[in-house]
């Protein structure tokens, strides 16, 4: 397993033995549909609720404090984690973590993980012109099209 695979397998058998519902937003959610791309982190996104039960569960493991409160901000509360030489981000939204994404239900490595669409991800890649990021999702969808 490489080093994103075992962080996000870690992070997932202590969310589900904690309780704790995400979804993951960026490249993994890219990655882990088997689209051609190494995520440099993880992204998660969690209920205000499960935040702070996310800031007890990995306390030992916590690179950047957990923070509430961030004004001006897409998230409101924000934390980060290391595991196996990646990152975790975990941010918080109220009430409603769905908002309006767009969000999949996907089975990665035994697990049901709910991710952001690929055509949300590719909107987001192409606003901010990672190129070989649309490319490689481009080049994914492709592979569906007859």
């Amino acid at each position: 397993m490489i080093a994103w695979e075992s962080a996000l397998d870690y992070f997932c058998i202590k969310a589900r033995e904690n309780a704790i519902d995400f979804y993951l937003i960026g490249s993994v959610s890219a990655a882990i549909r088997g689209v051609n791309i190494v995520p440099h982190d993880i992204d998660v996104i969690v209920d205000v609720r499960d935040f702070w039960k996310a800031k007890t569960v990995f306390n030992n493991i916590i690179t950047e404090s957990f923070m509430d409160g961030l004004e001006n901000k897409p998230v409101s509360c924000f934390g980060r984690i290391h595991v196996n030489n990646i990152f975790i981000d975990i941010s918080a939204k109220p009430k409603n973590i769905y908002g309006c994404l767009k969000i999949e239900m996907l089975c990665w490595n035994g697990y049901i993980i709910k991710a952001q669409t690929l055509e949300l991800l590719l909107k987001v890649y192409k606003k901010n012109n990672r190129y070989e990021y649309t490319k490689a999702i481009e080049d994914y969808i492709a592979t569906f099209t007859v």
